[in-house]
């Protein structure tokens, strides 16, 4: 039972994380993009930066106080996770990783906007995983 609750978990995290990167995506040039960001980022406890091809800052929220993954090691992380995007197929990745700092479990996202000859801007989207195996060891 409890397996099945944090990959239920997981799954619903990532859904969730797969619909705001669709609609960062369909919106980038909206000019209500930054308060749909501020919404999501205080709605899911969540943190998100977006980037330029060069990994320079154009949006950036932190809402885990310096726990995020996306923003650990003063941006190294970014670099390695957009290497990783930029060599796959694919224009969009997700996966589960344990945070650096104190080894909470983090579901990171990360999308590309454009294509790879002409990229516009990189996004990184952190989430907790941590509140359901808090809720697992308890039950």
């Amino acid at each position: 039972m409890i397996g099945f609750m944090q990959i239920y978990y997981r799954t619903e995290k990532t859904n969730e994380m797969k619909k705001a990167m669709q609609y960062i995506k369909d919106n980038y040039n909206s000019r209500e993009l930054s308060s749909y960001l501020e919404s999501l980022a205080i709605t899911n406890n969540m943190c998100i930066e977006i980037t330029d091809k060069y990994i320079n800052s154009i949006y950036s929220y932190d809402m885990m106080a310096g726990r995020c993954y996306i923003h650990s090691e003063y941006g190294a992380k970014l670099f390695e996770i957009r290497n990783d995007l930029y060599n796959s197929d694919k224009k969009e990745i997700y996966f589960d990783i344990k945070a650096t700092s104190d080894s909470s479990r983090m579901l990171v996202g990360a999308l590309m906007i454009g294509e790879k000859n002409d990229v516009k801007a990189f996004v990184f989207l952190n989430i907790m995983l941590e509140p359901i195996e808090s809720t697992t060891t308890i039950i």
